[in-house]
């Protein structure tokens, strides 16, 4: 009842304010929102529902990160060549389901430790402060972290977006364009068959799958090292770390198995956590130096070079080369012929000529006639 009129409020701000500025302040808002929760207790029912209503208020602008993703996924089409918003949209909402995992295991594993107990109209001051931790201090502190996190967020204004669009149809014409948000020389990236061209030199599919498993800083460290061995060390690094991460994770479940199974408190939940996690690590370190291990066979020197090339010049790792924006760059021009007129005090004939701009509409034709 109180989120659907207040959606329309919403709307306005990010009309008015911009969807960022809008955003961060829904984050502000929630974050420090949650923390009134702390003063509902026993006897103060009307407060509780007074503090839901106005949640309700804060929380219907929580689809403005949806608004954002999109933005994203522009952006991050300028800088691949791929349309990936499916990837982007699964990660949105995959990302909170797995922290669900531990955030609904944990207060019950506290609550239980600290003596709750069901047939209690009241329960102790500890297992209350473990509820109100988990209903205000936890999400409260995630919003504020949230606000802190969005600082960092360079995709702000409109006309970056603008910039964005403009940048995507100067790509699919074949031209270079400019980073709105580095403002780095942006060449496109044309993609066939799974293919990369890249300022005429291509990449063949299986060596862009394979290169795409590693960071830029880790493509970089191959190249300049002249060694594809690199690509394996941080893979092996971090699937020694998970293992590392199972065994107090296989510790903690054995020790409190038998607890858990008798309905008492129980250690084993974080155990089975920290398995979760470390098994999620292992899987994904795995296929990473699986793909280094065959990086020598298919990989060559070119490969290695035209893929840092790419990183560069998208600001993954220094060395992009910066450009003038768009509407500071010098515009080509041509010619136009008028007709002939006569100079009186010279009596001589003359063809006087005028320079004009050529527009982006116009395209390479433009140039050529002015070449």
């Amino acid at each position: 009842l109180v989120r659907v009129p207040m959606n329309f409020f919403w709307r306005w701000a990010a009309g008015r304010f911009g969807k960022y500025r809008t955003y961060m302040a829904y984050e502000l808002l929630y974050g420090c929102h949650m923390f009134l929760f702390l003063f509902v207790s026993k006897g103060t029912a009307l407060l509780g529902v007074i503090l839901c209503g106005t949640w309700g208020m804060a929380y219907a602008g929580h689809w403005l990160l949806y608004d954002l993703v999109s933005d994203v996924a522009d952006y991050d089409e300028l800088l691949t060549g791929q349309r990936r918003e499916g990837q982007l949209t699964m990660a949105r909402e995959l990302v909170p389901k797995i922290c669900e995992i531990p955030a609904d295991a944990l207060p019950f594993l506290l609550m239980g430790y600290y003596g709750y107990n069901p047939d209690l109209l009241e329960q102790n001051e500890s297992v209350k402060w473990v509820i109100k931790g988990s209903i205000s201090v936890l999400p409260g502190t995630a919003g504020l972290l949230g606000t802190f996190a969005l600082c960092f967020f360079t995709l702000r204004k409109k006309d970056q977006h603008e910039k964005i669009i403009r940048g995507l149809q100067r790509h699919q014409a074949g031209l270079v364009t400019t980073d709105p948000l580095t403002g780095l020389r942006l060449p496109p990236i044309k993609r066939e068959a799974g293919a990369v061209e890249f300022e005429g030199s291509t990449i063949g599919r299986d060596q862009v799958i394979l290169l795409d498993h590693f960071f830029a800083s880790e493509v970089s460290w191959a190249h300049h090292s002249g060694d594809l061995g690199k690509l394996k060390v941080k893979p092996v690094i971090f699937l020694v770390l998970s293992l590392l991460l199972g065994i107090p994770g296989f510790w903690f479940t054995l020790e409190g198995w038998a607890s858990l199974s008798e309905g008492h408190s129980s250690i084993a939940p974080v155990g089975i956590i920290l398995i979760g996690f470390a098994a999620i690590g292992f899987l994904f370190s795995l296929a990473r130096l699986r793909q280094a291990l065959r990086a020598p066979r298919i990989i060559s020197k070119k490969d290695l070079e035209v893929m840092v090339a790419i990183h560069q010049s998208r600001g993954r790792i220094p060395g992009g080369i910066k450009a003038l924006d768009e509407d500071q760059a010098p515009q080509p021009t041509t010619k136009v012929a008028l007709p002939e007129t006569t100079s009186v005090a010279a009596n001589v004939v003359e063809k006087p000529t005028i320079h004009v701009p050529v527009t982006e509409s116009e395209g390479p034709k433009s140039t050529k006639a002015s070449l």
